[in-house]
């Protein structure tokens, strides 16, 4: 980060024409227009109106695109279950009629679909499972098409982590997943839009359904980008996202310090799996032998080094129904297996 220009005090001394300058370092500070300039072009705003005409404005962004198709991700909110419009408002004032290809309320993530007869170039992308606590953050709205200014917000992750969300009806069941919190304003045009590290690669979606009070002080949600690119990629290929749930919430064990791992009981020679921290209630994992402090290394054939392995593997695991399935952990240093009955 570029510090900040010295600011200068100037004190008259008894000798006359003589002035002496103290230079002093007052704080730092980062430029944020760049990022804005790089991203504006792949963000825009996102209008719908229902069968009662009830309107609903927020942002979104261009993730996939090519000479004839244009996929825009934005927040399930905005859009109505059964849309009488739904409209894309691209930088450039041009405003688009947009299909929707499909929502998942779990993620609060919708992919809307143009065929734009100009040039769109997709939105950058970051790793959001590389992002820590305290890394700065950027967050920004389409314009306005009324007035052609948009919101831009500035502040720190507070903290990555899973969130369970309940079932949104009886077809679905709960879900882990992989959320950022932030301490930056959200303003409505801002629903949709991309959150933002400082290279410009978007590291999340930001949402309002997502988001959880603490006392009087709120912090913004965004669905992290790698739960978002896996949601989008299952809804341009098949118009829904189904995933099963297994019921626990972990740490991978390679982003852990070793105090961390000495503090909870760990072999220091374990560099690789999730730790279980938390084993929700009445899901599959409760009712299996599955522990709090397990080390997850691996379900049916496959290997688990991260939350990303688990996560990919429940997304497109289809297994008979009441199929057993075979999860492996490292519980003090023994190699132990189970069955379970992920749903």
């Amino acid at each position: 980060m570029p510090e900040e220009a010295p600011a200068e005090e100037t004190q008259e001394t008894s000798e006359p024409g003589t002035t002496v300058v103290y230079n002093t370092v007052t704080g730092y500070t980062t430029d944020i227009t760049g990022i804005v300039e790089k991203t504006r072009p792949a963000t825009v705003i996102v209008t719908s109106r229902d069968e009662y005409e009830t309107p609903a404005t927020g942002s979104g962004v261009i993730y996939r695109s090519n000479d004839r198709d244009c996929y825009i991700v934005t927040s399930a909110s905005l859009i109505p279950e059964n849309p009488a419009e739904i409209r894309v408002h691209f930088d450039n004032s041009i405003a688009l009629d947009a299909e929707l290809i499909g929502q998942d309320q779990q993620t609060d993530i919708a992919i809307l679909l143009t065929h734009p007869e100009f040039d769109t170039d997709p939105i950058a992308l970051g790793d959001s499972d590389l992002i820590r606590q305290g890394e700065y953050a950027v967050s920004m709205s389409g314009r306005n098409p009324l007035t052609g200014n948009g919101t831009v917000t500035f502040g720190v992750v507070s903290e990555p982590m899973q969130q369970l969300r309940p079932a949104v009806d009886e077809e679905h069941s709960e879900a882990v997943i992989n959320i950022l919190m932030a301490d930056l304003a959200l303003p409505d045009p801002g629903v949709g839009g991309p959150l933002l590290n400082l290279s410009g690669e978007m590291i999340g979606i930001m949402s309002r359904r997502l988001g959880t009070s603490e006392g009087s002080y709120r912090l913004t949600a965004a669905a992290a980008v790698s739960e978002v690119k896996t949601v989008a990629d299952r809804l341009i290929a098949e118009g829904s996202v189904s995933r099963k749930y297994l019921g626990i919430i972990g740490r991978d064990i390679e982003d852990m310090q070793v105090y961390e791992k000495s503090g909870a009981n760990l072999q220091l020679d374990v560099t690789s799996g999730i730790v279980i921290t938390r084993i929700i209630e009445e899901s599959p994992a409760a009712a299996s032998e599955l522990l709090v402090g397990d080390v997850l290394t691996a379900v049916n054939d496959t290997e688990i080094h991260n939350l990303r392995d688990l996560r990919n593997f429940l997304y497109t695991y289809e297994p008979e129904e009441e199929q057993e399935t075979t999860v492996t952990v490292n519980r003090s240093g023994s190699v132990i297996t189970f069955q379970v009955f992920p749903r």
